[in-house]
């Protein structure tokens, strides 16, 4: 009897160690996508800062434009 049950008992913590290995698994894809999400997140960081530099070089040339179309205005 004794036998019996310490192959069984044998059994389960290799059931539970089985288990335990496909938690970790699923925990390890799980930062994997973690991980994308967050290089995700920088290529939108980075896209919304070129964004805002085309913007601020269209803010720049429309200063510009503006300065250079005064001049002429007062002269007419």
């Amino acid at each position: 009897m004794d036998g019996k049950s310490v192959k069984m008992d044998l059994q389960s913590v290799e059931m539970d160690g089985q288990s335990v290995k496909m938690d970790l698994q699923s925990v390890e894809m799980d930062s994997q996508s973690v991980k994308m999400d967050l290089q995700s997140v920088e290529m939108d960081l980075q896209s919304v800062e070129m964004d805002l530099q085309s913007v601020e070089m269209d803010s720049q040339s429309v200063e510009m434009d503006s300065q250079t179309i005064s001049p002429y205005r007062i002269g007419l």
